[in-house]
């Protein structure tokens, strides 16, 4: 009964190659026969049997050997549980990229792209804008020393890790624990006072980060496995634990209250990406072995996972992998992160037309994640030996993201500010104006903006973004010796709106 079943489905799988070259009616058609012709004839066997029909009448179109379908069980693999036509195409193309088969992931991305239409590249969420005061200073180089103090109080009164607590009883991911200690190297890099507490605070949350991957057991740095939370991150998480409840994969993917296992869904590589580059940021500041340690563990981890096809989460591995390598010279992480690149990052971005620079898919067009794929391109990029064959697209890729991103910036107004202005910080220290590895593509005159944003929130008396992205700014503008002026062909209609 099976064996009829897979054939009658490969056989209506075959009108599915259509995706590739269909518009989104044609598309809508041809998934409407697929349906038709299976359900006909056998609407008992598909309810019974429904993940494997899933895998296979996704991925014959794809072009995928019949024998390639076992390999993929579609109850569990994450991207192939909605309906609509997108995640159809993300079912395929996380097949593919499991299989590490390149030219199968551009041409479902490609497809992907002409399905899409008008809305390739369009964000399925408006950023909120903050309008730019060109009357109000940037922050100066005379006042980088007491610039982080406000940090530095908070961070002192509101210590909670120092207690150790259950995961179960934070609010906190550990990613604002590894933006902490980034802040606050950076800070004290760039010569803030209080350098020796800086430090110590960078020690005392790096404990509490050591502890909890000590926790999670498997190399990684794990989420915290609670519910009822607020805020994106726990509630995404919640949905997750949810969906592992009703697998029955619950125990698979906790351990000691903490998430260690994301079921292929790629979430995870978010905080080990951040925590991991952290622990290198404090090895490099203070040479313990521990936190070195700690970094290849994390890295060891992120080698391991698939590629997905939410191109943001591969990102933070390539970020954690690139700066392994440019901290170990072990070449092993290099080959690693760019091959995720090749696989899971550069093939998702338009490389053509109106939105040329943005990556294709409506959640990842969104201009918080593009500036996270901009953050770890350029790591990479900055890594890059000169005689190595990926540099050329990797520059191009992170070029056109670039382009795009700061134009929308500099037209639209500041958004995002503490990651938009932590990735330009970023790519500042690691390419300076005198650095012919990069271009300028509005970098200036959109730092500038980000910097103007951040110092008058500062000025206000608030802190305006996360204490990595305002410590890196001090750095970068230490290591530029001189303030943001402006000078730089500023628009004359102020950009953006309130908030």
């Amino acid at each position: 009964m099976q064996q009829g079943l897979v054939s009658r489905l490969a056989a209506a799988g075959r009108l599915s190659r259509f995706f590739v070259e269909a518009a989104p009616t044609e598309l809508h058609c041809a998934t409407m026969q697929i349906h038709s012709l299976a359900l006909r004839s056998l609407p008992a066997i598909l309810a019974r049997h429904r993940a494997m029909i899933a895998a296979v009448f996704l991925l014959s179109g794809a072009g995928v050997a019949e024998a390639a379908v076992p390999a993929v069980d579609a109850s569990f693999n994450p991207y192939c549980q909605g309906r609509n036509r997108v995640a159809m195409f993300r079912c395929r193309l996380a097949v593919a990229q499991q299989t590490g088969n390149l030219p199968q992931i551009t041409e479902i991305t490609q497809a992907l792209t002409l399905a899409l239409g008008g809305q390739a590249g369009v964000p399925d969420e408006a950023p909120a804008t903050y309008t730019i005061d060109f009357d109000a200073p940037a922050l100066s180089v005379g006042q980088i020393g007491a610039a982080f103090e406000p940090y530095r109080k908070q961070v002192v009164r509101n210590a909670w890790w120092l207690s150790r607590p259950a995961p179960t009883g934070i609010a906190h991911p550990l990613r604002d624990v590894a933006s902490i200690i980034t802040g606050a190297l950076a800070a004290r890099d760039a010569g803030a006072e209080s350098a020796e507490q800086l430090l110590s605070i960078a020690e005392s949350a790096a404990d509490y980060l050591l502890w909890a991957q000590a926790q999670g057991g498997q190399g990684l740095f794990p989420f915290p496995a609670v519910r009822r939370n607020k805020g994106r991150a726990f509630e995404a998480a919640e949905k997750f634990l949810k969906r592992a409840e009703e697998l029955g994969m619950l125990p698979t993917a906790v351990s000691n209250d903490w998430i260690i296992n994301d079921l292929g869904n790629g979430d995870l590589q978010f905080d080990n990406g951040l925590c991991g580059v952290a622990m290198i940021e404090l090895h490099r500041a203070t040479r313990k072995e521990k936190y070195l340690q700690s970094a290849i563990a994390a890295a060891n981890w992120a080698i391991a996972q698939p590629v997905v096809p939410n191109w943001n989460y591969n990102s933070f591995s390539i970020h954690l992998l690139a700066s392994l390598y440019a901290q170990t010279g072990d070449a092993r992480y290099l080959r690693h992160a760019k091959l995720k690149a090749r696989l899971g990052l550069y093939p998702g971005q338009l490389k053509a037309g109106a939105r040329q620079g943005r990556w294709v898919d409506p959640h990842n067009a969104r201009l918080v994640y593009h500036y996270v794929m901009i953050r770890s391109l350029g790591a990479l990029v900055a890594v890059l030996p000169q005689d190595d064959p990926d540099l050329t697209q990797a520059r191009e890729v992170l070029s056109m993201a670039l382009a795009a991103g700061n134009a929308e910036i500099i037209s639209r107004g500041v958004a995002h500010p503490s990651t938009v202005l932590e990735t330009l910080a970023q790519l500042s220290l690691l390419f300076p104006p005198s650095s012919s590895t990069l271009p300028d593509l509005g970098r200036a005159q959109a730092f500038d903006l980000l910097a103007r944003h951040a110092s008058s929130g500062f000025f206000a008396g608030r802190l305006p973004v996360d204490p990595g992205a305002w410590g890196l700014y001090l750095k970068a503008l230490r290591m530029s010796g001189a303030p943001i002026e402006g000078s730089l062909n500023l628009p004359a209609r102020r950009p953006g709106g309130t908030r």
